[in-house]
């Protein structure tokens, strides 16, 4: 009696053939040959093609100046300045938690450049240009599965490349790339990438499969220890496996059950990291409501989506607000569900289709869903979404070409498809190079990042300090007026007018501005240390009170250890001044004014003698 059989349906994985272990490396490699995604020779050239475009994208992004994270983190960070032991450059963050290998490429490039800021820049683009790389492997190999052989394998060179060169040269891309800080993301997406594109190889290769395979597991596990994001490389990986082959779930496990525990193995170095350096995220010391998060996160994404296709209005820190009301957050979650309906009903759920929106949804997950982050919104979250977002539009600017196509006999349309997609490269192109020089300075960037989010107090600031940075202290003075009416106990921006308004000479509201600061903010090494600057012309003993209580705070405060120094030495104090100067220049050995203090101070204790 036969077995009745149900017809194939759109969308459905052709089986794979029955093989000896003799042939399966040649069933295995991808469907159509080589030659099908393009001769070696042509893959070179793409990719030598792809390095080019990215370079000129990022060829201005080497001025770029330490902001935001990177001043605590990579400028005043002593951990970074040695490479032996390794862990204390891996767990030596200064305020925020460290990811184990990002901080330790920043002690390598201190090793290589010193405080030389263009070879930190080098170091990012070149991981990214071997993220875009890996992009375009995993698209080129993916292209020719036997599922999507058939349909694109004859184009999948270019189509892989314009997946590819709209991933790299993206404005939004910007974020991860020029803020030196964010190589974390970067790091985490090379691991990431990398682990994809091994397992893609260990699918056509027999005599290979279990190398590829550990290649996978390890880049997994060293993905955990750059960025938390990476927990969605497991997953994706085995809907990889999934829907990308005709197999099912559990014969996927029961196929490779040592691989795929290892995979889950990969967790592990996670969890203890968590575990031992929990006490340094701000999520775990100012617990965020997860209801409260998850009902910002749609409005949140959709400015991501606007973003990808209108990259205009771009922020270095959005300080979004939560929404209060629950009835706010309907319109963005109606427009996400529709998009997701639309893409769907396009693609009539195809197994493909299903991972690619894999893809774009899983990286995210950790950061836009209901795991509550201190920045309710950031750009870099969406770098390793973005190429999900590429391969879409990709594949959907190949379908619309077919139906022009097939509508018409005309041979231009190729060509127009071709050149429309460079017209497009080239114009991200333009976007990213002009959004780099937004990274050129500190009042640049805040100038910038206020237009956007000009009601958050904390952005402001950060424009008021960089215009007191750039000797403006007017402006600085206005722009802390400007936080303290949204805010009047914001006592950062008490610290910058108190500042600004020394330097303008009222040292009486400096004074008011500053003692304010240290009520507001008692913890603050920085409150004591501006209002001890405030203070030392006037009562000596009082500033080195102050200077001594913002060591308390921060003891690796090299501005208060030379000041410290400095009353000392106007006191005739020599030798407290020395050791003053030699504990600031143990933090910062290559501080040029620590060390020529301490050469005078020196002087005149041998004199005094």
């Amino acid at each position: 009696m036969k077995t009745a059989r149900r017809p194939p349906r759109r969308g459905d994985l052709p089986a794979e053939p029955q093989t000896s272990a003799g042939d399966k490396a040649a069933t295995t490699a991808p469907a159509g040959g080589e030659e099908a995604g393009g001769s070696r020779r042509a893959v070179r050239l793409a990719a030598a093609a792809l390095v080019f475009v990215g370079l000129a994208a990022y060829a201005n992004s080497f001025a770029g100046v330490l902001v935001f994270d990177d001043v605590t983190e990579i400028g005043e960070n002593p951990a970074i300045r040695r490479l032996w032991p390794p862990y204390e450059a891996m767990l030596g963050g200064k305020t925020l938690p460290p990811r184990p290998i990002p901080y330790y490429t920043f002690a390598i490039d201190y090793a290589l450049w010193g405080d030389w800021l263009p070879g930190f820049h080098l170091t990012n683009v070149a991981i990214h240009l071997a993220d875009a790389l890996l992009v375009f492997g995993i698209a080129r190999r993916t292209l020719l599965k036997p599922a999507l052989a058939p349909r694109y394998g004859r184009f999948a060179l270019p189509m892989a490349w314009f997946v590819a060169a709209l991933w790299a040269v993206h404005p939004l891309q910007t974020q991860a790339v020029t803020y030196v800080y964010q190589r974390m993301e970067c790091l985490m997406a090379l691991c990431f990438l990398g682990g994809l594109y091994a397992f893609i190889r260990a699918g056509e290769s027999a005599r290979r499969e279990r190398t590829w395979l550990t290649v996978c597991a390890a880049a997994a596990t060293a993905g955990m220890l750059c960025k938390e994001s990476a927990v969605a490389l497991p997953p994706l990986v085995f809907l990889y496996d999934v829907l990308l082959t005709p197999r099912a779930p559990l014969a996927a496990l029961r196929r490779r059950p040592w691989f795929y525990a290892a995979l889950a193995a990969s967790y592990l170095p996670l969890l203890v990291f968590l575990a031992t350096q929990g006490d340094r995220y701000l999520e775990f010391r100012d617990p965020i409501s997860r209801l409260d998060y998850a009902l910002t996160q749609p409005e949140v994404l959709l400015r991501y989506l606007r973003l990808t296709v209108w990259p205009a209005g771009q922020c270095l820190d959005y300080w979004w607000e939560f929404i209060d009301d629950p009835l706010q957050v309907v319109v963005p979650v109606v427009v996400l569900v529709s998009l997701v309906g639309a893409y769907l009903a396009a693609t009539r759920g195809s197994r493909p289709a299903l991972w690619l929106l894999a893809a774009v949804v899983l990286p995210l997950v950790p950061t836009s869903s209901v795991i509550p982050v201190a920045a309710l919104a950031a750009e870099h979250r969406m770098y390793l979404s973005l190429a999900g977002l590429a391969g879409a539009v990709v594949v959907g600017a190949v379908e619309l070409q077919r139906r022009f196509e097939s509508s018409s006999s005309a041979a231009w349309v190729p060509r127009v498809g071709v050149a429309a997609g460079l017209i497009t490269v080239a114009a991200l192109a333009a976007t990213t190079h002009a959004r780099n020089e937004v990274y050129r300075s500190k009042l640049a960037m805040w100038t910038d990042a206020a237009r956007t989010a000009s009601h958050a107090p904390a952005v402001l600031t950060n424009l008021a300090t960089a215009q007191f940075e750039a000797d403006d202290f007017a402006a600085a003075a206005a722009t802390a007026r400007r936080i303290l009416a949204i805010d009047p106990d914001y006592g950062k921006a008490h610290i910058v007018l108190g500042s600004a308004l020394l330097r303008l000479g009222d040292q009486a509201g400096a004074l008011e501005h500053l003692a304010r600061a240290v009520a507001e903010m008692p913890q603050s090494a920085k409150a004591y240390l501006n209002l001890g600057v405030a203070v030392r012309t006037i009562d000596a003993g009082r500033a080195a009170e102050l200077f001594r209580r913002a060591l308390e705070c921060d003891p690796s405060s090299v501005e208060a250890l030379i000041n410290l120094g400095n009353i000392a030495a106007r006191a005739g104090r020599f030798e407290d001044a020395v050791r003053m100067y030699d504990e600031a220049l143990a933090v910062a050995p290559h501080d040029r004014r620590a060390a020529a203090l301490r050469a005078t101070a020196l002087a005149d204790l041998n004199a005094a003698r």
